[in-house]
């Protein structure tokens, strides 16, 4: 209803406002109602996805439009893209490793999340049409994305558990077993998954028709 009944041009920056100050300020917001409260799960609450699904439902109704914006604007979007990029890892070296206090590092996360989706969106659409369909591999990986978006987060934090317990403090070490870990475990358990449950559908559709 909100998509059909007003703007994106209002809703969104909107949106992208209430999601950016629940990310970073929501458990201050508890704690003027709640002083004792410890609340650290912000991080998991809708209202600090509300503008990427918000987004999504927008580029639902105008998509066509939309890819048309974005395959006329990729020199904009890359360079843009590269300047976020930049600026996050910097500030993300100085914060995590003790060198600087950065106060908008949860801002700046939220604006690389936006520019980095918007990114690898418009770096897709210049892939040649049909190119995964040749490589089983990516086309696995594409049947199983859904299914690696909603489960990624939770090899993620499994894999800081890890990284804690061995008492791992070099960010860069950190970095690298996050991202081997994440995407090897998360890849392949969503394969084999998506596998399987074609396969148990495919057998029971198959006795239903006996």
């Amino acid at each position: 209803k909100i998509v059909n009944k007003f703007s994106g041009i209002i809703v969104i920056p909107f949106a992208l406002l209430v999601s950016a100050l629940f990310e970073t300020y929501f458990p201050t917001m508890l704690n003027i109602v709640f002083p004792n409260l410890n609340f650290v799960y912000n991080d998991r609450i809708l209202t600090t996805y509300l503008a990427f699904w918000l987004i999504g439902c927008y580029i639902g109704k105008n998509y066509d439009y939309f890819v048309s914006v974005i395959k006329k604007n990729f020199a904009a979007i890359s360079t843009i893209f590269g300047v976020v990029l930049i600026l996050c890892v910097y500030f993300s070296y100085m914060a995590f490793n003790g060198f600087a206090y950065v106060p908008f590092m949860n801002l700046l996360h939220f604006i690389y999340v936006v520019c980095t989706i918007i990114f690898l969106y418009a770096l897709a659409l210049r892939i040649p049409k049909g190119i995964f369909e040749k490589i089983p591999l990516i086309k696995s990986i594409d049947g199983a994305s859904y299914h690696i978006y909603l489960w990624h987060m939770l090899v993620l934090l499994i894999t800081n558990e890890l990284i804690n317990s061995f008492a791992i403090t070099r960010q860069s070490t950190a970095f690298i077993i996050r991202v081997l870990i994440t995407y090897s475990v998360t890849i392949t358990l969503c394969i084999i998954y998506e596998k399987l449950k074609k396969t148990i559908s495919a057998r029971i559709q198959k006795k239903r028709a006996v």
